[in-house]
């Protein structure tokens, strides 16, 4: 039989009785073990427990599949060992991002579980630094600064999510306020920066960053618009020394500038501060 093992191991799948079978042997077997009923739920807990090790996930999972948790994971942690797990076999072939980390099929043994684990965990190990720690552990360039970033439109979301992705922030996205407002309600403290479009509706971006500030008073918060300037932003909002604007078009580093700027993170090549977009 296997010797015991020793790692921090989240199962993400929405099916409890998996979760629960999956759990108890684990830690039978000397493992530390997270659960997730979701991938948004999944998500949440990598944030809020860094010291996971591996993701084990199901792949067919409602709203947010394994790979889709999985590529937003890996945002924030590059060098997250992932196995997945499956049901349908041939039925459904891993497409080559899943095949990339490896599958675990259902129903598996004991002896495959394990095994899978202890694989993947030993690979893990063979990412570290000369001084034990890990290559890109979930810890991002700008202090693991975390960005909320909320817009109506999907290509427009895209355009503001991808250059601080790009940039080593974590990126959390809403298509509306009160999706926004859930999301920082479950990322409590977590979330550094609101970036968000003014027009939107129900709920325009003015009224989401008041009731977030309301909420956090220390969150920074960039405005961006392609319809209204400045000047048509409430005073009382403007005159809150973290809070900026952008007027669209804007390209990537005038993106990342402008939310290093509120968050006052310094880098490299590019300027601290730029100026208030024009009316």
């Amino acid at each position: 039989m296997q010797v015991s093992g020793t790692g921090r191991i989240l199962i993400v799948d929405d099916d409890p009785m998996v979760r629960k079978v999956v759990i108890t042997i684990l830690q039978k077997y000397g493992y530390s073990v997270f659960d997730a009923p979701s991938g948004q739920h999944g998500l949440k807990c990598v944030v809020e427990h860094p010291e996971i090790d591996l993701v084990l996930s199901d792949i067919v999972m409602p709203e947010l599949s394994g790979p889709e948790m999985v590529n937003r994971i890996l945002e924030m942690r590059p060098a997250m060992k992932v196995i997945f797990m499956t049901g349908y076999g041939d039925d459904n072939p891993p497409t080559h991002q899943v095949k990339r980390f490896g599958v675990l099929e259902k129903p598996f043994t004991i002896p495959g579980l394990l095994g899978a684990v202890r694989n993947g965990l030993e690979k893990h190990d063979h990412e570290k630094n000369t001084d034990g720690t890990i290559l890109n552990a979930g810890h991002p360039v700008n202090d693991r600064k975390t960005a909320l970033v909320v817009d109506d439109e999907a290509e427009d979301l895209e355009a503001l999510r991808g250059p601080l992705v790009a940039d080593g922030f974590c990126v959390l996205t809403a298509t509306d306020g009160k999706s926004a407002i859930d999301l920082f309600a479950s990322y409590s403290g977590a979330i550094n920066v609101l970036v968000s479009d003014v027009a939107m509706y129900p709920m325009s971006g003015t009224e989401l960053a008041l009731h977030l500030l309301d909420k956090e008073p220390s969150l920074a918060v960039v405005f961006v618009s392609g319809h209204v300037g400045a000047q048509a932003l409430r005073h009382d909002i403007l005159s809150v020394t973290t809070i900026a604007f952008l007027r669209k078009p804007i390209t990537p580093g005038e993106l990342v500038a402008k939310v290093r700027a509120v968050l006052k993170v310094s880098a490299p090549g590019l300027p601290l501060e730029i100026s208030m977009s024009a009316p």
